[in-house]
């Protein structure tokens, strides 16, 4: 299914970790809904970052009714809270709805920065940033204190990937698509990059009866005005890349077991059932691929200073 909007709302009140370098700060804000649980109760909203610890710990739970909670993040932060839920009642008790994005990876900061600087700024020169949003899929948008304003194309962005600087965990990360969400939502544009800006539409999996039933009364209220039906086809034509990583994990995990390093365990992801659908050659490439990024040492990251963010 593909609509003119997306499902998620804006959060209108998040807090950020005491400390965090401003910039980082920026960027947040210019995506709020990656970065918060929404609280939607009687007298307005409240941003809980889940960076914090104790997070639900500031939630206002009392004697009255339960808040709506809604979390919009990557696949991953939907796959700990369902883990954390085993250990604290309280996430059934007030998660309404879960909402993720098919996820492509999280760069490394020093993506953002090596744009900045492209543009003759430094860190502290920047006033304000985002990534995509102003149109379909929109540009990245830098300005300056100075009132400069700079843009770059989404495909001026991600076209070399060999630029990605995707974080290690992203590379064995099994569920980009967001199995455990309630809504799945993703880019379709064909061939899986946009040719123009246009007015926005977005593919909807609804992936439980809950996420059915929003979609429902999306549909129904105007929210999202369906389009036309997207099928297996479809989505593999926009969202190929998807299944060509999953298919690759097994491989890398293996490579990593047998250089001595701890390995998560996947279950119920259909990993094994997905690695069968390649060849030895391709699963042989994969293996190797993750022995040479260990040798590189792209799965060791320093330690951060205490206080940061």
């Amino acid at each position: 299914m593909s609509g003119q909007r997306s499902l998620v709302g804006r959060c209108p009140n998040v807090m950020f970790p005491d400390g965090a370098p401003r910039l980082k700060v920026l960027l947040l804000q210019g995506v709020p809904r990656l970065i918060v649980i929404e609280c939607c109760a009687g007298d307005g909203s409240l941003g809980v970052t889940l960076r914090t610890g104790g997070a639900l710990d500031r939630l206002p739970i009392g004697a009255g009714p339960w808040p709506a909670v809604r979390l919009h993040r990557q696949a991953c932060d939907i796959s700990a809270i369902r883990n954390y839920a085993v250990l604290d009642p309280r996430v059934n008790q007030l998660l309404r709805y879960t909402l993720n994005f098919y996820c492509g990876g999280v760069s490394e900061f020093g993506k953002t920065m090596d744009y900045v600087r492209k543009v003759g700024l430094s860190e502290e020169d920047v006033s304000y940033l985002r990534y995509r949003g102003d149109g379909c899929p929109g540009p990245m948008i830098i300005r300056s204190h100075g009132g400069e304003v700079f843009s770059f194309s989404y495909n001026e962005m991600w076209d070399d990937e060999n630029r990605w600087q995707l974080q290690f965990r992203c590379k064995i990360c099994p569920d980009s698509l967001g199995d455990l969400a309630d809504v799945t939502v993703a880019d379709v544009w064909p061939g899986g990059r946009p040719d123009t800006e246009g007015l926005g539409f977005n593919g909807f999996i609804a992936r439980t009866k809950r996420g059915l039933r929003l979609i429902e009364t999306a549909i129904r209220d105007g929210a999202i005005k369906i389009t036309e039906a997207l099928g297996y086809d479809g989505l593999e034509l926009a969202q190929g890349s998807h299944m060509v990583k999953k298919q690759a994990i097994t491989s890398r995990l293996a490579a990593m077991r047998d250089a001595g390093l701890i390995v998560p365990r996947f279950i119920n992801l259909r990993l094994d059932e997905a690695a069968a659908l390649t060849d030895e050659v391709t699963r042989q490439a994969n293996y190797d691929g993750m022995r040479d990024r260990l040798r590189r040492g792209d799965n060791q990251e320093s330690l951060p200073a205490i206080g940061a963010c």
